[in-house]
Parts: C-alpha cells; sequence; structure tokens
C-alpha cells in the first residue's frame, strides 16, 4: 500500500482522480481502491497487481505539477491580498501581524485552492504562519 501523509503529493480534485485512474488502467493495474481517513479525506491508494517504476514516475510528475501550479497560485494569492502585516516567503505565509479575522478569512480562501482550512487553521493558532 502506498499512503499518502500531510504535506506528500494528493490527487486534490476530482480531475487530478480521474487522471491517477486512467493512468493506473492504462498501465494494466486490474484493481485499486481508494484508502480514505475516518473524515473521508483521499489519502492513499491500495493498488492490486503490479505497477512499473515508470508508471509511478509519471503519476508522481503528474501530480507535481498540480501541486506546484496549486503553491504558485496560493503564494500569489497571498502577495496579492493586500492584508496589512502579511508577508510571504519561500512556501510560508506569516501572519503574526495581521488581524485574527484577516488571518481567518485569507485561509479560508485558500480552499478553493484545494487546501485543508483546518490544518491550515491549526498551524496558524500554533505559530501565525501557514506552509502553503
Amino acid at each position: 500500500m502506498i499512503g499518502i501523509m500531510k504535506g506528500m503529493l494528493q490527487a486534490r480534485t476530482t480531475g487530478q482522480q480521474k487522471e491517477v485512474a486512467r493512468m493506473l488502467r492504462m498501465a494494466g493495474v486490474p484493481r485499486f481502491d481508494v484508502i480514505r481517513t475516518a473524515d473521508g479525506v483521499s489519502a492513499g491508494l491500495e493498488i492490486y497487481g503490479a505497477l512499473s517504476f515508470d508508471v509511478l514516475a509519471e503519476i508522481v510528475d503528474f501530480l507535481r505539477v498540480g501541486e506546484n501550479a496549486r503553491r504558485r497560485k496560493a503564494r500569489w494569492s497571498a502577495m496579492r491580498s493586500g492584508v496589512d502585516g502579511m508577508w510571504v516567503s519561500g512556501d510560508v505565509v506569516f501572519l503574526k501581524g495581521v488581524k485574527k479575522e484577516d488571518a481567518v478569512n485569507f485561509i479560508q480562501s485558500l480552499v478553493e485552492f484545494g487546501y485543508d482550512v483546518g490544518v491550515l487553521m491549526d498551524e496558524y493558532e500554533k505559530s501565525k504562519k501557514i506552509t502553503i
């Protein structure tokens, strides 16, 4: 079984999930199941059958391109938000000097990019920053 942990590549959108399923079918994988956490979040795949490293690399490359695009969009959104006291460095958005209401609104806006708002809110509460 290949598991997905926090911060790792995920097929977050329905389109990505369908494309990964297509890739697996094209590779001749007879059966695979999506593993979900207790709250219904996709946590990985259980694959029945052989999967070549080439196909695995193709899937990872496909997901990585989507993940990089998602991060770029989130960073761009943070940089353009105009929220006083917020600043971006790499994949980290610093919210220490931001009013809580503005920080919460910004974090909630990241749901459109596929981010888990609960995880981001936990990180914000602990450190006054989020990693995108």
